[in-house]
């Protein structure tokens, strides 16, 4: 079955990325649902009292961003996919259809970004309004392989 996508377009591809000295900019956290970046004030937020690095990311310009979704404290939830599917993507899919495939084996909190990337393709980025660090809307790359550059940024 073919699923059809819309979703909102966005002006900039560079957003920032702050990781503890030393660690790996792309590291995946499967439980923060893939790689979240923000904004170069939020990055320095970030790196104020920690030894950080921080990182600018450039997205590829064929990146499909989704509508702005809420913040979730648990990424990998059947209630954050249902929102990212349906809010998101607009993807046709119920809540309770989510969880059968959580319960058949179909996805696991281990590979909810690979069961999102499945209905909407691997171009596909969440934004999503950060209610914790700072008020502003920052994204989530579920694959690496929409990252263009990746430079150290201090």
């Amino acid at each position: 079955m073919k699923i059809y996508v819309k979703a909102s377009q966005y002006a900039s591809n560079t957003y920032y990325r702050a990781v503890p000295t030393g660690s790996d900019p792309l590291k995946f956290q499967w439980y923060e649902l893939g790689i979240h970046c923000g904004s170069l004030e939020q990055a320095q937020y970030f790196a104020e009292n920690r030894k950080c690095d921080i990182y600018k990311v450039t997205l590829d310009s064929r990146v499909l961003f989704s509508n702005p979704i809420s913040d979730f404290e648990e990424w990998s939830s059947a209630e954050c996919l249902d929102e990212i599917l349906n809010v998101g993507f607009n993807v046709d899919i119920s809540r309770p259809q989510i969880i059968q495939d959580l319960r058949n084996g179909i996805w696991t909190k281990q590979t909810a970004a690979q069961y999102i990337i499945d209905k909407v393709g691997k171009n596909a980025v969440v934004k999503y309004n950060n209610e914790i660090e700072l008020d502003e809307e920052d994204i989530i790359i579920l694959d690496t392989s929409v990252i263009k550059p990746i430079e150290k940024f201090n």
